[in-house]
């Protein structure tokens, strides 16, 4: 078998074979990254050349070639010759020949992933440290990566990111970091990027669409935290607003690409979410009762994870259990409007009876204040009554609780007040 670096000469002899790149559309004002390549089309004439430079195993081994077992010939690896493609070189250091390259099938030898291989290339780590700010991009096609890497900004591809599994897994996790070290901490040479923000509209088109595929990433990603325990925090959602992209598009036609890149820099911390956003607490229940068993759900949770996370994972996980309660509760207090206080309104229109229509108005008003303290005092004894010994009640303060009860006595007078209206309409209040 030959050595790893013995493969670099065959990969750039058949760069060389490859069609120059030049950016499009859009984008056709941009000067192109110097390691990037169109496949080739006279794909025959491409075979033949390479096998008159290396031998058959060899070319096989680089992953060039791909034996087709019904004829038992050779043909050229399906990855760099898909026209959709683009082929990405990675170098160790500039001028030396690529130890991997890329398209939007992945990592060429398929020994590790596009994410693990990129931050290996000498180029890629220069500009991390240029842009200041510790960052990936992590773009879902090559086009992209281009885009990207042409604007000078430190760029991957998520490729089998989707699928992320054994055996990559592993191996994922040790090159980015992604668990939090215990113990002896070993100073290394090149410390991973810590920011990986993926890709969340169409930068190709400059328009908000969310790139195809990346919502059944982001849940196998989720699931992978959720059930595998590796933390997913430094993973996020690169998703600027309308306007941001539209001023994208404005300096690209009007200030050149430095000026693009330097604007997606400046404004790049207004334009990241987390990659797990709250769940289906955002959602509206259905009734009061599944409302207040969903708060109830979240208020009981335990507060810390059982596996190792960074600092900024437990701001964030406290951040958005914040989020999810306080939208858990407001989904409680519309329900409690739409089933107590506003019908009580909608009835004070309806009669003509002016002593009951006061009544009514009075009771919706009181509500308002009522029915949500009275859900605030039963949640303090719902979820604190864990944290006490049995038989030991919650405790309120007195002047609080007789406050409380004085206004649910003036509730029950008024609502007897109504019924007697019912029965005796246009009498006096009592």
């Amino acid at each position: 078998m030959s050595q790893p670096d013995s493969l670099g000469p065959i990969r750039q002899s058949f760069l060389d074979l490859c069609q120059p790149f030049v950016h499009e559309g859009r984008w056709a004002s941009l000067s192109p990254w110097s390691d990037i390549r169109r496949p080739p089309t006279d794909l025959a004439v491409v075979v033949t050349q390479l096998q008159q430079q290396y031998s058959q195993a060899q070319l096989v081994e680089a992953n060039v070639l791909v034996m087709e077992y019904s004829s038992e010939a050779a043909q050229l690896n399906p990855s760099l010759c898909n026209p959709q493609t683009l082929i990405v070189a990675l170098r160790q250091k500039e001028g030396e020949d690529s130890f991997e390259l890329l398209t939007d099938q992945g990592t060429l030898s398929g020994n590790e992933l596009p994410i693990c291989a990129s931050i290996r290339d000498g180029r890629i780590r220069k500009l991390v440290k240029k842009t200041g700010q510790n960052v990936l991009f992590v773009a879902s096609t090559t086009r992209e990566l281009a885009v990207l890497l042409s604007l000078g900004l430190p760029a991957t591809l998520s490729s089998g990111l989707a699928q992320l599994g054994e055996p990559y897994l592993g191996q994922v996790c040790t090159q980015l970091e992604l668990i939090p070290q215990r113990g002896i901490i070993v100073e290394k040479e090149y410390k991973p990027p810590h920011n990986l923000l993926l890709v969340g509209f169409s930068l190709i088109n400059l328009t908000a669409e969310e790139p195809p595929g990346l919502a059944d990433l982001v849940s196998h990603l989720t699931n992978v935290e959720k059930h595998l325990r590796v933390p997913m925090d430094r993973f996020r959602r690169w998703r600027p607003e309308k306007q941001s992209i539209e001023a994208i598009a404005f300096r690209l036609q009007n200030a050149g690409q430095q000026a693009v890149r330097q604007g997606i820099l400046n404004e790049l911390d207004g334009c990241i979410q987390p990659l797990i956003m709250p769940d289906s607490t955002n959602e509206m229940p259905q009734d009061l009762p599944t409302a207040i068993e969903q708060l109830k759900k979240l208020l009981r949770q335990p507060k810390d994870k059982e596996w190792p996370v960074s600092d900024a994972r437990l701001a964030e996980q406290a951040s958005q259990r914040a989020y999810q309660e306080r939208r858990a509760w407001e989904n409680i207090l519309q329900l409690l409007n739409q089933a107590c206080i506003t019908p009580l309104f909608e009835a004070a229109t309806r009669t003509d009876d002016p002593l009951e229509r006061n009544l009514l108005m009075e009771a919706a008003m009181l509500g308002q204040t009522l029915y949500p303290q009275s859900m605030q005092m039963y949640f303090k004894m719902a979820t604190g009554s864990h944290k006490v010994p049995v038989g030991n009640p919650i405790e309120f303060p007195k002047i609080e609780f007789s406050q409380h009860m004085a206004k649910w006595d003036r509730m029950l007078k008024i609502l007897r007040e109504i019924q007697e209206c019912k029965k005796n309409p246009y009498r006096s209040w009592r």
